[in-house]
């Protein structure tokens, strides 16, 4: 039995791929889409076509917790919106009643608290700026998702 020679055995420089990353911003970004605001998780499991259940499951694989992980993708169905309706308007673009609750939902995602047609966030700014999802990795595969919405015309 021979062993192979060294010379001929290609080595690859490999590559990190995080698969609970990828699931998990895959069911947030598609939150995107959702033609209302999804409030809960049970909401956001029938417009992602999965049980809460699993969602708790990508959310735990990707060391997020899951209500985290929902206002992040409500907020960014928020700014994508508001992106392409040229017209930043949180209480118009989130189904939050109380003001309080509001306001502090839009300060974890960093966003403004005003109405405003001159200044609606970017992707990338709602992304660097919000406190909701910390974990390079999982913003790294909301970014890649979200370039798709991008590139889409949203």
């Amino acid at each position: 039995m021979s062993t192979p020679n060294q010379d001929s055995i290609e080595c690859h420089e490999p590559t990190h791929h995080s698969h609970a990353a990828e699931r998990w911003a895959t069911v947030v970004v598609l939150i995107v889409s959702s033609p209302a605001d999804p409030k809960t998780l049970e909401a956001w499991a029938r417009h992602v076509g999965a049980s809460p259940g699993a969602l708790r499951v990508w959310c735990r694989a990707a060391r997020v917790r899951p209500k985290a992980a929902l206002d992040c993708g409500r907020l960014l169905r928020a700014v994508v919106l508001a992106r392409a309706t040229g017209k930043w308007d949180p209480q118009n673009l989130l189904d939050v009643i109380d003001h309080r609750t509001l306001t502090a939902l839009l300060d974890r995602g960093g966003l403004p608290h005003e109405v405003s047609s001159s200044e609606i966030p970017s992707l990338e700014s709602y992304l660097r700026n919000q406190a909701l999802v910390t974990d390079p990795v999982n913003l790294g595969a909301v970014r890649g998702r979200a370039r798709n919405l991008e590139t889409r015309g949203q």
